[in-house]
């Protein structure tokens, strides 16, 4: 018979996930459930519905005679499997009588005695991001774009080969929502230091199947979502005992922002134009732009996208339609930024950079008119009648990256620190229940998403910043169910207590998860 227990419980554990243990303690020599146990049990009863088996495993203090105690353990897991009867919890249960073989505290008999609960259950996983495959020729320059728009530029001849091939698989998926982030087991924190991030992604080159390293920096480009700030740094990610990847700096030697020699997208300090930056430059655009004649003729109008850099000396180069409109409008937007005067020159950490700048040119008639679309890519032009109620405005943008070159492959992350200087506690989440539960912090103010470690029946935020405004989200799965709860507070000493989950689809939950972030 226990041979029999033995092997049910190690098939159990191949194929299912074993919950946190229950503990239910009982008097001296009694097999009777105590109004605690009781209250423990009915705390549980909603979820133990819904696992695929427990294992109630029974155990004694040392006195008394040692067959007894294994004939009073296996008692005290009866109790506790008629509770489970009487309140029509039909999982299957399998009994085990440890007697006083395994005592839990020599100094403390009253823990000895106890029935230990352990649920076992399939959880339903999360949807995985998906991945995204480039295939490449390393003898040629290469820029690649994820999903999330991260930049990805691949030098030729950066990568090692494993043969002699050129040919190389890319393998990527870029990470910048709640949903994301969650799902994929990610979080926004070093061993020590919680950080907020920029985004996150994943990159392995292979050669055949198999994983290639650099021997040259690629350039790795972050959307910016907004400029907070100017001390964005690369992190390297690894996995803790969790399975939740950890964020580790990188040392200089193998990522750093990008170098005096190249182009930044965005820098400490952007240039100027004549003493005020962009909207002088719209103002000069605009007095020096001639409207061709050829698209008053034909009543044409558009939206030009000029790309250029400005040196390191002030002066333009490099200019070139991203995203254009009829050629003559293309032709005219070019000329007059290429005879623009110098720029006061960007700065980074002290230093003049070129700065590679994106600028929106509008092309207007008074009436009504035709508006046209260069996509560049498809090699034609598209036409729509538009007017001035309907024709977009331009307001001065730019489109800009956190730009980073680096030697390092598998996760990276873009972060910053923005709390050491901040007072800290260490925040308490008080969760009850089985399955496999967890916890998230989710800030209002930055781009911070934290995961909770769990103890028992609650999960500690270690040196989380005291006073910021959260939303703390717990998720839980049984089985192929998906419960979720959530509360708006403040970070602070005082423990959050979160029930009341409410049964939801993972495609509710990711648009819940996505909500929070456009909400906040």
């Amino acid at each position: 018979m226990k041979n029999y227990i033995l092997l049910i419980f190690c098939l159990l554990t191949s194929i299912g996930i074993k919950s946190q243990d229950l503990v239910l303690l009982f008097d001296f020599n009694s097999d009777i459930l105590s109004v605690d146990s009781k209250t423990s049990l009915n705390e549980y009863a909603t979820d133990l519905k819904l696992c695929d088996s427990v294992l109630l495993i029974g155990h004694t203090d040392t006195v008394g005679n040692p067959s007894y105690n294994d004939e009073l353990s296996y008692e005290r897991a009866i109790s506790v499997q008629n509770w489970m009867i009487k309140n029509s919890i039909k999982t299957k249960i399998i009994l085990e009588s440890k007697g006083e073989k395994n005592v839990f505290d020599p100094n403390n008999d009253s823990l000895n005695r106890r029935v230990e609960l352990i649920a076992f259950y399939h959880s339903k996983k999360f949807p995985k991001k998906e991945v995204q495959e480039f295939y490449i020729d390393n003898t040629k320059d290469t820029t690649l774009y994820g999903n999330e728009g991260t930049l990805i530029k691949i030098p030729a001849n950066s990568i090692w080969p494993k043969s002699s091939t050129n040919k190389f698989k890319i393998v990527f998926s870029d990470y910048y929502s709640n949903t994301d982030i969650i799902f994929n087991k990610l979080t926004t924190r070093t061993d020590s230091e919680i950080l907020e991030t920029g985004g996150m992604i994943n990159i392995e080159i292979f050669d055949n199947e198999v994983k290639c390293s650099l021997k040259e920096n690629i350039q790795i480009g972050f959307p910016v979502q907004s400029v907070r700030n100017n001390e964005m740094e690369i992190f390297q990610g690894v996995e803790d005992n969790e399975g939740y990847i950890i964020w580790r700096q990188n040392s200089d030697e193998e990522a750093f922002f990008t170098s005096t020699s190249s182009t930044f997208v965005i820098a400490e300090e952007m240039p100027e134009f004549q003493g005020g930056g962009l909207n002088n430059f719209q103002r000069f655009i605009q007095s020096n732009i001639t409207y061709p004649q050829v698209a008053i003729d034909s009543g044409y109008c558009g939206r030009v996208f000029v790309s250029f850099i400005v040196g390191s000396d002030g002066s333009i180069t490099n200019a070139r339609i991203v995203r254009g409109s009829h050629s003559s409008l293309n032709a005219e937007a070019l000329r007059v930024v290429s005879q623009a005067p110098k720029w006061t020159p960007g700065r980074q950490r002290g230093q003049n950079v070129p700065v590679q700048m994106t600028f929106p040119i509008n092309f207007m008639l008074d009436d009504d008119c035709v508006f046209v679309v260069d996509t560049l890519g498809s090699g034609g032009e598209f036409y729509s009648i538009v007017n001035d109620s309907t024709f977009e405005e331009s307001s001065v943008e730019q489109i800009n990256y956190y730009i980073f070159n680096t030697l390092a492959l598998g996760w990276i992350n873009c972060d910053w620190y923005g709390f050491r200087d901040k007072p800290k506690t260490n925040q308490k989440v008080i969760v009850k229940g089985l399955g496999d539960l967890s916890t998230h912090l989710i800030f209002s103010e930055y781009n911070v998403v934290l995961s909770g470690s769990k103890y028992k029946d609650y999960f500690i935020f270690n040196g989380t910043p005291k006073n910021e405004k959260i939303r703390v989200l717990g998720i839980k799965r049984i089985g192929e169910k998906v419960f979720f709860v959530l509360e708006k507070t403040t970070v602070s000493s005082q423990a959050i207590k979160l029930d009341n989950f409410t049964e939801i689809t993972f495609d509710d939950l990711k648009q819940k998860l996505d909500d929070l972030k456009r909400n906040k």
